[in-house]
C-alpha cells in the first residue's frame, strides 16, 4: 500500500519527497521504509504516556524511489482536484 501511495504522489502529484517515522525499536516498520528507499534523516524525542521514546525520522526523495511492484492508476482526472491539481 505504501508503495502505491508513493508512486501516486511522485508520479502524478509532483511530490518531491516523502517523510516517514517510527519508534527506534520498531525494526519491522523501519525495514519496510528502508526497502522502499527511505534514508535516515534524524531523530525526534516523543513522550507517549510520559515516557521518553526516540523516533527515527526518514526521508525518500522522488529520484530514489523505485516501485517494487507494478502500479496502475485509473480515474486520475477525476481525483486530481481533490489534491489541488487540475484535471488534464
Amino acid at each position: 500500500m505504501r508503495a502505491a501511495v508513493l508512486h501516486f504522489a511522485f508520479s502524478h502529484l509532483d511530490v518531491e519527497s516523502a517523510w516517514s517515522d517510527a519508534w527506534k525499536d520498531s525494526h519491522a516498520s523501519l525495514a519496510v521504509s528502508r526497502k522502499l528507499g527511505y534514508v535516515d534523516a534524524g531523530t525526534e524525542l516523543h513522550y507517549p504516556r510520559g515516557e521518553l521514546v526516540e523516533h527515527q525520522v526518514m526521508r525518500l526523495d522522488r529520484e530514489h524511489f523505485l516501485p517494487p511492484v507494478p502500479v496502475a492508476v485509473e480515474g486520475l482526472s477525476a481525483a486530481l482536484p481533490w489534491f489541488g491539481h487540475q484535471a488534464d
